[in-house]
Formats: structure tokens, C-alpha cells, sequence
């Protein structure tokens, strides 16, 4: 493991930001990570650029 490239974020795949286990934890892209947000009912459509819908 090592730093996480400046343009990837940490995504809690359970959406619970205090679940930090490892297994729920994944690196993806800022732009993945806001479309795990909204497929999952984080964001509402009309938050969300059209771009990431």
C-alpha cells in the first residue's frame, strides 16, 4: 500500500463512513466514487452534474 493518487478517493462501499474495515474500503476515481453516492440514494439526480448521472 502506499499514498493514494491525488485524482482517486477512498470509498466506504457500505456508505457508512464509520465503517472503516479494510473489506469495505475501496480506491476508486472522485467520479466513481459520486456515482456509488447517487446510485445508492446518497445524492438526489438534480445535485449531481448531468455528467455523472
Amino acid at each position: 500500500m502506499g499514498p493514494i493518487p491525488k485524482e482517486y478517493t477512498v470509498n466506504h462501499d457500505d456508505l457508512n463512513k464509520f465503517n472503516n474495515d479494510v473489506k469495505n474500503l475501496k480506491i476508486m476515481t472522485k467520479s466513481d466514487n459520486l456515482k456509488h453516492a447517487w446510485r445508492n440514494g446518497v445524492y438526489d439526480k438534480i445535485k449531481l452534474p448531468k455528467e455523472f448521472q
